[in-house]
């Protein structure tokens, strides 16, 4: 049974790795959740807040990403996660949607959501390399999430609102 949404929910536009990179990263994110009893969630690259109009207006054609490096921070929802560089058409394609400051925009796929001590989650980061240097992107979401996502609870209740393929 869904969430009933409430104020606090916001919508959040997601792009989607393309197959054989969401299967990968996928992967990834379910093992990694395993072994450190964290949630697993559906491999994305947040964008910014949405609406189900933009969902329409994102232009129909895949986008590819160069990976940057994967890195770790203290924030709950950046606790692993694959850098990406922030490419022109990245620029562009948030500009024509999002009031979320360019300047604090940290493109990346998160890998981990899961309070680590920074050690370990330094430790983690250079543990493992994945097999692509860029990232192909051919779908987008517009997901109904608990703002600001917290806790393990609150990713556990993200829904889907809308989607559609970009190719």
């Amino acid at each position: 049974m869904a969430k009933q949404p409430d104020e606090s929910d916001a919508t959040i536009l997601w792009l989607i790795p393309a197959k054989t990179e969401r299967q990968v990263l996928g992967e990834l994110i379910s093992r990694l959740a395993r072994e450190w009893d964290a949630p697993a969630f559906e491999p994305h690259l947040t964008l910014g807040h949405g609406t189900p109009e933009q969902v329409a207006k994102i232009p129909s054609r895949p986008l590819h990403l160069r990976i940057v490096e994967i890195d770790q921070t203290a924030q709950f929802t950046k606790t692993l996660f694959v850098r990406l560089e922030e490419s022109d058409e990245l620029r562009a394609l948030r500009r024509s949607f999002t009031c979320d400051p360019p300047d604090t925009y940290d493109p990346h796929i998160s890998l981990l959501y899961r309070t680590l001590p920074g050690a370990r989650r330094v430790e983690l980061a250079r543990s493992f390399d994945l097999p692509f240097s860029t990232i192909a992107f051919d779908a987008v979401a517009l997901i109904r999430a608990p703002n600001p996502t917290l806790s393990r609870a609150d990713v556990e209740t993200w829904e889907i609102v809308r989607a559609r393929n970009l190719s």
